[in-house]
């Protein structure tokens, strides 16, 4: 349930673009670009770019105090680090995650609960945990369907019926 990356010159552009920017931008700006940046690296399998780049990315959204980002960046991370195949760090990372989320009374944050599913479902997948993984598939497809995001829902049935087949 990877990614394929089907124009890997695309992208590298686009990291080559994003960094010759990086350095006249505002520090949240900045944050923002590097994670883009290290999400890039994992598409092309640049692993240890990736979690550099995510990890400055999580060091300044941290010092701002912006959850959200947070969030969404250490989600990034863990999904750099499942592919790093350093299990227990990004099983943590999720599960930290989906806590905050779960947890919050911001708006921001709380829209982030299906995407925080969903990548730990794919992470449970890998690990072959196919029924727990099916139960948050489950959860990010409701959230997802009252969301409305067509793309979003059809990925997660999707991985729903190839799961359900691999259980039964």
């Amino acid at each position: 349930m990877r990614e394929i990356v089907v124009a890997p010159k695309v992208i590298q552009n686009k990291i080559d673009g994003l960094k010759n920017t990086l350095d006249d931008q505002p520090l949240p700006l900045r944050a923002s670009l590097l994670a883009q940046i290290g999400s890039h690296y994992r598409c092309l399998e640049k692993l240890e770019e990736s979690e550099n780049c995510l990890r400055k990315a999580l060091e300044v959204f941290n010092s701002l105090k912006r959850i959200d980002a947070q969030i969404v960046t250490s989600i990034r991370l863990a999904l750099t680090l499942h592919s790093k195949k350093k299990w227990t760090e990004s099983e943590e990372l999720y599960l930290n995650c989906i806590k905050k989320i779960e947890s919050s009374q911001d708006s921001k944050v709380s829209s982030l609960l299906d995407f925080a599913y969903y990548n730990y479902a794919r992470f449970l997948f890998e690990q072959k945990r196919y029924k727990t993984s099916l139960d948050f598939f489950i959860k990010a497809l409701e959230l997802r369907l009252i969301k409305g995001d067509i793309e979003l829902i059809n990925n997660t049935q999707i991985a729903i019926n190839r799961l359900k087949e691999l259980i039964d």
